[in-house]
């Protein structure tokens, strides 16, 4: 793959040998307590609590920098990172459900020298308190919920006068530039995450100077990499893929150099992606075969395509026989409409098919053991083995145009409600209409004139159906299935054009979700088909009820 696989050494060399070092290295800032939980009252931060470690809370604060502020103050701003949850950690997922407070360990000198503290731009209630061994600065509700915080900034404004409180040296209790913190989920204190901001990161280990080893993966490692499904949802286009391990695979050793990627441990996929599309990537997503969420690193570039590099890196023993890890990559229909492929180089290995080559980075392992990791040196060269990905089209049959780009039309989910006391449920939808703006199939339907409209739903919501209007008149409709589940197929009346509230009346009590819960990644989805033009345009597409509130065990560095 030439100029693709010097990129995916490079990314090897760059990125992935930092991970090699992640398991061993210390918590950030985890530092002792007293085994006595009162005598912690003695020392920072003060208040007795279930879980002290830096590792009870999902996010690190980051020294962003220290400038002039308003009012003539000096601004000392620290940022959210994510760390995430390495295991099951109640307080990690409570403090990532709510941030409510956070407290730095400073000098009691500097009490009357703070004069604002700002959480995301805006004022937050803060407390100077002088009370203890050490000066204490507690700023309170933040209120931060699921990952809010990430990214933003509690920023510390400090009269300018007070030359001695300006640096974080001269605030932090400390005095040599870093600040201890704490962070907690309420006043109620269950949960104390003290970190120690500042540290220095350990030294990376040396460069090697190997490429990668780039065999054929289905015929060198038991990785494998396939496409599952492509939706239109909202204004994205979400392709979905999975990744697995093939146990039973047979590897042929690596010919060419010494060295197998048999059972190589990885740290990323990357896709070849067209240099044209390279930073349209809109996000990617990615979560373990039992539904958690990691935050990939995710680089886009012409020369390499797509890089998405995991913070965790993954083992073959790591996913279990007949599961997978799901990857969710977005674009927005305005960069890129077709539900059919990806936005790819010519495949070097099926040209003529819509498909992606992609590799999977990672590092050899020892002969019989997958968990140990070889040190890349002069002779261990590190794994990016081959292969390719192909996009099939199998809901996509006969002749009609299916495709959410060429439609002047939409559905949308709006709600689901029952009166107080009655057992039925009116689930509403709307059809809007706007002009096409990225037409590319055949046949022509930017001018399609709507027909019918095809609702999937689940099986106990249809067996409810009790009427369809169309703006509050009735429409006819009668409840199939086909091989793709139960559906509602509702006929437009002729003299209408189909557009606006569309109402699925239900002889029983049903949530949103009860009614469309087929989940394509993230979300939970209403699966529906727009018939236009005596069936040569069957616009395909999906109507998000909600999008899931996955557990917030997130993974990263």
């Amino acid at each position: 793959m030439g100029r693709f696989r010097q990129a995916a050494g490079a990314l090897l060399l760059a990125v992935g040998l930092a991970l090699l070092t992640a398991g061993s290295a210390q918590s950030d800032g985890d530092y002792s307590f007293p085994s006595d939980p009162t005598a912690q009252l003695g020392v920072f931060p003060y208040c007795q609590c279930n879980d002290y470690r830096c590792k009870a809370s999902p996010y690190r604060l980051r020294l962003t920098g220290v400038s002039n502020g308003t009012a003539r103050t000096m601004k000392i701003c620290y940022k959210f990172i994510l760390n995430g949850c390495v295991d099951d950690n109640p307080c990690c997922k409570i403090i990532g459900d709510r941030l409510d407070k956070v407290d730095f360990e400073v000098q009691e000198r500097c009490s009357k020298a703070v004069r604002q503290v700002t959480y995301d731009g805006a004022p937050k209630t803060f407390a100077f308190l002088t009370q203890y061994d050490t000066g204490v600065l507690s700023v309170r509700g933040i209120g931060a919920t699921n990952g809010d915080a990430v990214g933003k900034e509690i920023c510390i404004f400090v009269n300018a006068t007070e030359t001695t409180c300006t640096t974080p040296a001269g605030l932090c209790q400390r005095g040599d530039g870093t600040c201890r913190y704490t962070q907690f989920e309420s006043s109620s204190h269950s949960c104390c995450a003290t970190c120690l901001e500042g540290l220095n990161p350990p030294p990376p280990p040396p460069v090697s100077p190997c490429d990668c080893l780039s065999p054929l993966i289905d015929n060198h490692s038991k990785w494998r990499f396939k496409f599952s499904m492509s939706e239109s949802i909202g204004q994205d286009v979400v392709y979905i893929f999975n990744l697995s391990v093939n146990e039973k695979a047979t590897c042929i050793p690596v010919q060419y150099r010494p060295g197998d990627c048999c059972n190589q441990a990885m740290d990323g996929v990357s896709l070849a992606l067209d240099p044209a599309y390279a930073g349209l990537v809109k996000y990617v997503r990615v979560y373990t075969a039992d539904g958690k969420e990691m935050r990939p690193d995710v680089v886009q570039t012409a020369e390499a395509g797509l890089s998405i590099t995991l913070p965790l890196m993954l083992h073959t023993t790591d996913i279990p026989v007949g599961k997978a890890y799901t990857f969710e990559i977005a674009f927005a229909q305005k960069d890129w409409a077709d539900t059919e492929k990806m936005p790819c180089r010519q495949s070097q290995y099926e040209p003529s098919l819509p498909s992606c080559d992609y590799w999977i980075r990672g590092w050899q392992t020892a002969p019989g053991n997958p968990m140990e990791v070889l040190t890349p040196d002069e002779k261990t060269a590190g794994c990016c083995p081959e292969g390719v990905v192909s996009f099939c089209s199998e809901k996509i049959k006969g002749t009609c145009n299916p495709r959410l780009s060429d439609s002047p039309f939409r559905l949308a989910y709006v709600n689901a409600t029952s009166p107080t006391g009655i057992r039925t449920t009116a689930v509403t939808f709307n059809v809007t209409a706007q002009t096409p703006s990225n037409p590319i199939g055949t046949p022509d339907c930017t001018r399609m004139s709507l027909q019918s409209v095809k609702l999937y739903i689940t099986a106990e919501a249809a067996a409810k159906v009790a009427s369809v209007t169309l703006n509050g008149l009735a429409a006819a409709y009668s409840v199939k299935k086909d091989a793709a589940g139960d559906y509602i197929d509702a006929a437009v009346p002729g003299s209408r054009p189909g557009t606006g509230i569309w109402t699925v009346n239900l002889s029983e009590r049903f949530s949103g979700t009860d009614v469309c819960a087929y989940q394509v990644g993230q979300f939970t989805v209403c699966n529906y088909v727009l018939n236009g033009n005596n069936g040569q345009c069957c616009t395909m597409g999906d109507a998000p009820v909600t999008t899931m509130k996955l557990p917030f065990w997130t993974y990263g560095r």
